[in-house]
């Protein structure tokens, strides 16, 4: 398999390409920096890999929820260049890539993923996730909400991992929900391109697939301008 996947959702710009058995990565915080450097990154990366856009077999996106303006820009990227070079897209949530990232730590300690992302105006993106053959699923759906509104549905008794930066901006907020629940924090801020390769290689095999007219962003917020 040869997949080029990329993110431009939060503060961070990060491009990834899988060659066989060879992974190629890049992952720098920058904000506002990314339409600057995603497309040079993701020409550097193929030179590294010695690949042309031909030899793919799919490109990776992240879809949202994230930065509005970073969300566009990913998507308009993805639709560019699946059009540009006739390649499918496989398109993920940014809240799942954030917890496939944790995905190793919630194998091995047998923990469900609490993935929240800060959404601006005191809320966060939120979504809980389990591992099923590696790959990080949705386990209750996911929205936007103030953080101190956000309930855990069927999950009594479970054990969880946490990451994103939802969790250390809305830290006090967030203490009054799970305060009594069993959770580890990953620390990890801001998703990585690297963790969308598994997600797309579960999406590839299952053809859960977009083409360029199809892939559409996914804001969760309903508001958007």
């Amino acid at each position: 398999m040869k997949i080029l996947v990329f993110d431009a959702t939060s503060e961070t710009i990060s491009v990834a390409l899988q060659s066989e058995d060879k992974i190629f990565k890049f992952y720098q915080h920058a904000p506002r920096q990314q339409a600057e450097l995603i497309l040079p990154t993701i020409k550097n990366l193929l030179l590294q890999a010695k690949l042309e856009f031909k030899n793919l077999n799919c490109l990776g996106a992240t879809i949202g929820p994230g930065s509005f303006t970073g969300v566009r820009l990913g998507i308009s990227i993805a639709k560019t260049l699946a059009f540009a070079h006739d390649l499918p897209i496989v398109g993920v949530s940014t809240l799942q890539v954030l917890a496939q990232s944790v995905a190793a730590v919630a194998i091995r300690k047998n923990k469900l993923i609490l993935s929240a992302l800060d959404a601006r105006m005191q809320q966060v993106y939120f979504g809980v996730y389990k591992i099923v053959d590696g790959v990080a699923v949705v386990a209750q759906k996911e929205e936007v909400i103030d953080p101190d509104k956000i309930k855990i549905k069927n999950f009594a008794n479970e054990s969880f991992v946490t990451v994103g930066n939802g969790w250390q901006i809305y830290q006090n907020e967030l203490e009054k929900v799970f305060g009594n629940f069993n959770l580890e924090n990953s620390n990890i801020l801001f998703p990585d391109a690297a963790y969308i390769l598994p997600l797309a290689h579960a999406a590839y095999e299952k053809n859960n697939l977009y083409t360029a007219d199809s892939l559409l962003p996914v804001y969760l917020r309903d508001d958007v301008v």
